[in-house]
């Protein structure tokens, strides 16, 4: 086969061919730290451009309530579900590491509710926390924004993950792995 591949130009000389079924180094990553890594860093980039770049627009916590929950269900909804698909190595692996995603117009609506209960929560865990460690700077940058962001993501999912698993293993009487 190779030489025929030669033959025909379509390896030239002294090119080595390509196997393609060699595994890339991105494909040898966890899928969990993946999904981690992308959520974090979308959760950064949401409180970064909407909250550092608005100014004194959002000094009202109920504005800022609102339109980082917007922020959220366009960026959940739009960007992060299909990149997070894109990562799929088996078939349908992002589903655990999500809310809701469906090509639905209702998705948006469901994935704007979820952002109003988390950015309420991110407001009041980082106002609390800044009240409790009398901190000028901590829980008011992009970092740990992302990070409280990102545990309350963890925790809605593992409580979905727990449900569905319930569910499945004592009404649909379905072995679940």
């Amino acid at each position: 086969m190779l030489k025929k591949d030669k033959e025909a130009g379509l390896i030239k000389d002294g090119e080595e061919p390509k196997d393609v079924y060699k595994i890339s180094w991105f494909d040898r990553i966890p899928y969990w730290i993946k999904a981690a890594f992308l959520q974090y860093w979308m959760f950064g980039a949401i409180y970064f451009f909407i909250g550092f770049g608005s100014g004194s627009f959002l000094s009202n916590s109920t504005i800022a309530w609102l339109v980082y929950a917007l922020a959220y269900a366009i960026v959940w909804d739009y960007i992060v579900y299909h990149i997070l698909h894109l990562f799929d190595s088996s078939a349908e692996e992002s589903k655990f590491y999500t809310l809701y995603h469906s090509r639905k117009w209702y998705s948006i609506v469901i994935n704007l509710a979820l952002g109003l209960v988390w950015s309420l929560l991110q407001l009041l865990t980082c106002a609390g926390l800044v009240d409790l460690f009398n901190s000028r700077y901590l829980f008011r940058e992009p970092f740990s924004q992302a990070l409280i962001g990102l545990m309350y993501q963890f925790m809605f999912v593992g409580i979905k993950n727990g449900i569905r698993y319930l569910w499945r293993k004592y009404f649909e009487k379905r072995e679940v792995a």
